[in-house]
């Protein structure tokens, strides 16, 4: 009797102190949180719910990668534990990896058939899966009394995708009525007609509901979504910036503010909001790659190249992931890293073009010619990267003296990327090489239109000019050439026009 009220007292004393550690991480006192929780672990480190507590940490911490690593330890000692399934599931669901989080809710809803919570969920994730028939069946499985607010909006959109419009202007009406006491499913079911694009639906939705329901980040980034879709993209950014004023850590306010910025060439603003997303939102897919494509813009090839590797730990490697790796790794000068990873990938995906394109211009630059062309010979056939394909075969051919050769590939470059301040110039050069003047002052004449602040450009035309005997335009373009070397850029070997 004795060994079984003692056995009693530790289990309540474990169940308290993870409510005392749950209360902890909910008031931000994290480094309490986590001494208390590696106190359980140093006592039995197959605690599932001290994993679980570390997960939960990890995750309020936005430390996500670690969060999922505590999880899935805990799946390790306990694959049936409810509470680790919905923590991993839940963790898997806001980074958008659906087809991970749906067979761990499948478990759980194995655990709880009867839970609405697990339902919803599960019914969300089918909707974002395009299974609209599992996805509605799964929700009308739930009793009408006890339906979730934020399930309905998942029901109407069922309904959209199964082209039930009948069904959806009867299910309107009871979502407008929650909203009374949950303002968010006016957002969510806005977002639902923007997905279908049903624009005008969405907007009269939330003209409605503005003057029955205060402001809210998401009511507005929604308002915004719709003003931006109808291409009212000043009225969406003042939206945006009155939905930050409410939170300014709102993750789809930013989303939506990064996209804007990101659209009108302000990068830098771009990353900014992007970074900020993710220090308060579990990383996504596409987030991941905007961050990567806004921070190459502005040459943060650091953050580029964190983003690149979350990516890479999110998606499991996959071939999209390596390829945007391998882009920042090329970008970021560090060829070796990328011909490894891209020379790996190539053993999975033996005919990818896009990756021999990667490989052969990781090979490029670090001067193995005879790797490289094979590499980007095989590239061929992507449609507009095949003339950066071509301008480097042509770079090839006129570093081996094979001057006919590069031009014939410049010329194929040329022909997809005809403003390309770089296929002009060299092109120009390879017409003044071969002596055939008049197409390399054309070529040349480009160049300057195309780049004209290039004071190499102007040297060039000067000395096609001079070949031509046009004294007074190669003098022109020679003061232009001095004018623009005046940052002490050492004048190019050769003869000077006079």
């Amino acid at each position: 009797m004795v060994a079984i009220i003692a056995l009693c007292a530790l289990g309540m004393a474990a169940e308290h102190s993870a409510v005392s550690i749950d209360a902890l991480i909910q008031q931000g006192k994290f480094a309490e949180a986590q001494r208390q929780i590696q106190q359980l672990l140093q006592k039995n480190p197959n605690d599932v719910h001290a994993l679980n507590l570390l997960g939960r940490l990890n995750r309020k911490e936005a430390k996500y990668g670690m969060a999922e690593q505590a999880f899935v330890a805990a799946m390790g000692v306990s694959p049936k534990s409810a509470e680790t399934l919905e923590n991993l599931g839940s963790l898997y669901a806001d980074e958008g990896r659906i087809a991970e989080a749906i067979p761990l809710y499948e478990a759980l809803q194995g655990i709880n058939p009867h839970s609405a919570k697990v339902a919803t969920e599960m019914a969300s994730l089918y909707l974002q899966n395009g299974d609209f028939e599992k996805s509605l069946k799964t929700a009308e499985a739930v009793p009408v009394a006890a339906r979730p607010d934020k399930l309905l909006p998942v029901i109407v959109a069922d309904y959209v995708g199964l082209k039930q419009m009948d069904d959806v202007q009867r299910a309107v009406p009871e979502v407008l009525k929650r909203a009374a006491g949950n303002p968010e499913v006016v957002p969510q079911l806005a977002n639902v007609f923007l997905q279908a694009d049903m624009v005008g639906d969405a907007a009269e939705l939330l003209r409605l509901a503005k003057t029955r329901q205060k402001a809210t980040a998401s009511l507005l980034t929604a308002e915004a979504n719709v003003q931006a879709r109808s291409g009212h993209r000043d009225e969406a950014k003042a939206t945006l910036k009155q939905a930050l004023a409410l939170n300014p850590n709102y993750p789809e306010a930013l989303w939506g503010a990064a996209r804007m910025a990101g659209s009108s060439g302000d990068w830098k603003q771009a990353e900014e909001l992007l970074k900020r997303m993710l220090r308060n939102a579990p990383p996504r897919k596409e987030v991941l790659e905007n961050l990567v494509f806004a921070s190459t813009q502005v040459n943060d090839m650091q953050t580029a190249h964190d983003a690149a590797d979350d990516l890479l730990a999110i998606d499991h490697g996959s071939l999209d992931s390596v390829l945007v790796m391998s882009g920042v790794l090329i970008q970021g000068l560090h060829y070796g890293e990328a011909e490894a990873l891209v020379q790996k990938a190539l053993k999975e995906y033996p005919n990818d073009k896009r990756l021999h394109f990667a490989a052969g211009m990781a090979e490029f630059n670090m001067g193995k010619l005879d790797e490289a062309e094979p590499q980007l010979t095989a590239s061929l056939g992507q449609g507009a990267a095949d003339g950066q394909t071509h301008y480097t075969l042509g770079q090839i051919a006129s570093q081996r003296g094979d001057v006919p050769g590069a031009i014939k590939q410049m010329e194929l470059a040329l022909a997809l990327d005809p403003k390309n301040p770089s296929v002009l110039q060299s092109l120009g050069l390879l017409y003044l090489q071969s002596n055939e003047l008049d197409k390399a002052r054309t070529m040349l004449e480009g160049a300057v239109r195309a780049a004209p602040d290039n004071a190499q450009n102007h040297y060039q035309l000067a000395m096609a000019y001079r070949r031509l005997g046009l004294a007074p335009e190669a003098q022109d373009q020679m003061k232009l050439f001095q004018q623009l070397s005046a940052r002490h850029v050492p004048a190019p070997a050769g003869d000077t026009p006079r």
